[in-house]
């Protein structure tokens, strides 16, 4: 049984176990921090960044008769909500009756729980290290290999923004949560600079025609709500580059199609697409069509929403708004058909 609040992501130096060391004990010398961890730690899983940035996975077994007796085939994943912790599990036993899971334990606290976290979503497949204690020798058994899918990783990004709302809602009258999350102030769009406003972004296609068909009376409310859950994971991202970065929101729809842009995209600041929680979300709607890249203003759409860091910010619209996008899209796109102007 892992102690309350001790984290089962650990920091430690030096090589990973590989092809070479699989079925021999590992060096004393070359792995002298892993054999650390195992003795000092006294946990029977954790995880841990090696030299390379990528996140591992380890499985510590008593002796050799201890894994045969806990694994019976290929391991799965799954991640779970407990309490005030994201749980990630890994099953070494699928047995309906007998089932046998490691899990290792996340908060929203730890920094550095959080890194592991989005690496291992983020990367390919995530290496399993079985390993046992025999005869005062640390033995590597073998290796597997894992994947998280896209919509298991979409999932997580659920169970931490749940988990930052527990964190919100325990607070005792959320004295100390900053304004802007509680509520979402407004500006009027044409008060900001000219020039977050003519900068190229990443589109999120939708077939309005499908969406409205599969929702019905609902359509508009649930792309939107989409939209908020995607800020809300963006909020919580675990890379700081998606939670801290500025950028405009912008909608474009009529029956068929319906596009929301951000400018500039998330992968203009290194964000990787299985890294973005907009994709993630609107992947989910079997409306969603793709991503392209565009210049919102000159093409025609209007912005709602303007994030600034940690702060949201509503962007009002009136007709004034119209007038200045006018100029402004006739000052650099002199010549073309002006989509401000009311026909």
């Amino acid at each position: 049984m892992v102690e309350e609040n001790r984290s089962t992501i650990v920091r430690f130096a030096g090589p990973s176990p590989d092809m070479t060391t699989t079925g021999d004990s590992l060096s004393t010398t070359r792995f002298r921090e892993l054999h650390r961890v195992v003795r000092e730690e006294g946990l029977p899983c954790f995880g841990r960044l090696n030299e390379v940035g990528q996140a591992e996975l380890y499985l510590i077994f008593d002796d050799i008769n201890s894994f045969s007796e806990s694994v019976d085939g290929v391991s799965t994943v799954e991640f779970r909500l407990h309490g005030r912790e994201l749980l990630l599990i890994v099953w070494t036993k699928s047995d309906p009756h007998s089932p046998l899971g490691f899990p290792l334990s996340f908060t929203v606290e730890r920094d550095w729980e959080q890194e592991w976290l989005h690496q291992l979503l983020g990367q390919d497949t995530t290496n399993i290290f079985f390993l046992a204690v025999e005869y005062g020798e640390l033995l590597h058994i073998f290796t597997e290999q894992v994947m998280i899918t896209a919509e298991e990783s979409a999932g997580v990004f659920d169970f931490i923004q749940e988990l930052h709302e527990r964190e919100e809602f325990s607070h005792p009258i959320n004295q100390a949560l900053p304004e802007e999350r509680i509520a979402t102030p407004s500006v009027y769009a044409h008060g900001l600079h000219d020039d977050l406003f003519i900068l190229p972004g990443q589109a999120y296609l939708i077939d309005y025609r499908k969406h409205v068909s599969d929702q019905g009376e609902r359509a508009e409310e649930s792309l939107m709500e989409t939209l908020h859950q995607a800020l809300e994971a963006a909020r919580c991202h675990p890379i700081g580059e998606a939670r801290d970065k500025s950028y405009t929101i912008w909608v474009k729809g009529d029956e068929n199609e319906v596009a929301v842009y951000i400018t500039p995209s998330l992968q203009a600041g290194g964000i990787r697409n299985e890294d973005d929680p907009f994709l993630a979300y609107f992947k989910r709607l079997s409306s969603f069509l793709g991503v392209r890249e565009g210049t919102p203003l000159r093409e025609g759409a209007f912005p709602i929403f303007r994030k600034e860091g940690e702060q949201l910010l509503h962007l009002e619209l009136d007709d004034t708004s119209a007038i200045h996008f006018s100029r402004l899209f006739l000052s650099n796109w002199d010549g073309l058909p002006d989509p401000f102007v009311r026909k």
